[in-house]
């Protein structure tokens, strides 16, 4: 059996893709001879270690979550980990985005101690992230140079989602030949018909004339939301009934955009979900009842919202330009990360053209056709499982 440990910040649907990505590669592997090690933080309790196993599908997985000792942003200091990394031997590492202390540990350790066991880091998109400051660009840069550069040189291959990813890589000096592109997958599209529509305008006391345009995803400031909140005033001036949904956990950037909201003057225009979870519907329901999808992040790896939007016949406005779905005016609308004036113009533009929106659909639908599926993925990863083995 391969005993493989997978290494991530956090471990909670409501983190977004780098966790829901390793819950369906491991869901995925449940029929493989394969015992996964899952090591993370432990950020909901006050206990200085809580260790529990926990049984997805399979009696082949272990998680272990340490309370960080120390807490700065996303970097959660748990140097106890290194117990279970010198207990275990390992067969394959598995280090899930980057600059965060738990892979930074697992790869000091495994720098120079057995150095004979293969590593291989799924970016998600945190190395080639742009930055929306200079203090954020500075601190990475002088991260990278004395610490990370010398660190990524011990990783055996790098897994990407898309070739823009791996040129991104090739210019931050990492080897082509450690590269690896490997999609995520999708799952089988959910059955929108049995979505009934109303319900989230029921729950949200919300009636059938106002549209609805969502906004979902991490409540950060790559998100992009403080450029969507600017958009609403000039939207009221071309729309009279709409209402803009954001629908996320917050992410330390919430009580930011409630005070813009109020310095805006648009509190009847905006309503806060919180997270919305998949397994009791309640994200379905409002993307069943979502007009018009936005998505003003600087920087989606994947993008899992575009799927989802896509498949309820959603038309969508991002301003990622290096994702794999959308194409500006042929399946899509692209609008620059921070252009508000430009993003309320391109959201009046789908209100009032229907006809557009269903070309643009279309055309999306046929892009979602032909990305792979999540058995196709899985079986590359565990191609290369065997390579290293």
């Amino acid at each position: 059996m391969i005993k493989i440990a997978r290494i991530i910040p956090y471990f909670k649907s409501s983190f977004g893709g780098p966790v829901n990505h390793l819950k369906k590669l491991i869901l995925g592997m449940r029929d493989l001879d394969i015992k996964n090690y899952i090591i993370t933080t432990n950020v909901d309790k006050k206990r200085f270690l809580h260790k529990r196993d926990k049984i997805l599908v399979s009696n082949k997985v272990n998680i272990f979550k340490y309370t960080p000792l120390l807490k700065f942003y996303h970097f959660f200091l748990t140097p106890q980990m290194i117990v279970e990394l010198l207990k275990n031997k390992f067969d394959i590492i598995d280090l899930r985005c980057v600059r965060n202390f738990q892979v930074d540990l697992t790869l000091i350790f495994y720098s120079i101690f057995r150095r004979n066991v293969p590593i291989i880091l799924n970016t998600h998109g945190t190395m080639s992230t742009p930055d929306l400051s200079r203090l954020n660009y500075l601190f990475k840069k002088v991260y990278y140079i004395f610490f990370e550069k010398f660190l990524l040189k011990r990783v055996n291959y790098f897994i990407v989602v898309s070739k823009l990813e791996k040129e991104s890589l090739i210019k931050q000096k990492i080897p082509a030949e450690k590269i690896l592109i490997i999609s995520h997958g999708k799952d089988i599209l959910i059955d929108t018909n049995k979505i009934t529509p109303g319900n989230f305008r029921k729950k949200y006391d919300l009636d059938k004339n106002p549209i609805i345009i969502s906004c979902i995803g991490r409540i950060f400031e790559g998100k992009g939301i403080q450029n969507l909140l600017r958009a609403i005033p000039i939207l009221e001036k071309k729309v009279k009934d709409f209402k803009v949904v954001i629908a996320g956990k917050d992410d330390g950037y919430l009580n930011y955009l409630r005070e813009m909201v109020k310095n805006l003057k648009i509190e009847n225009k905006v309503l806060f979900t919180g997270y919305l979870p998949k397994k009791n519907g309640s994200l379905w329901e409002l993307i069943k009842d979502t007009d018009i999808l936005v998505s003003p992040s600087i920087s989606e790896s994947f993008g899992h919202v575009f799927i989802e939007g896509i498949s309820f016949k959603i038309p969508i406005i991002y301003s990622n330009q290096n994702n794999i779905l959308l194409e500006n005016n042929i399946s899509g609308i692209y609008v620059p990360f921070g252009n508000f004036k430009i993003l309320a113009n391109k959201i009046n533009k789908l209100i009032i053209n229907r006809e557009y929106c269903n070309f643009l659909v279309s055309n999306a639908l046929n892009n979602i056709a032909k990305l792979p599926f999540w058995d196709d993925i899985i079986k590359k990863h565990n191609k290369l499982y065997q390579i290293l083995i």
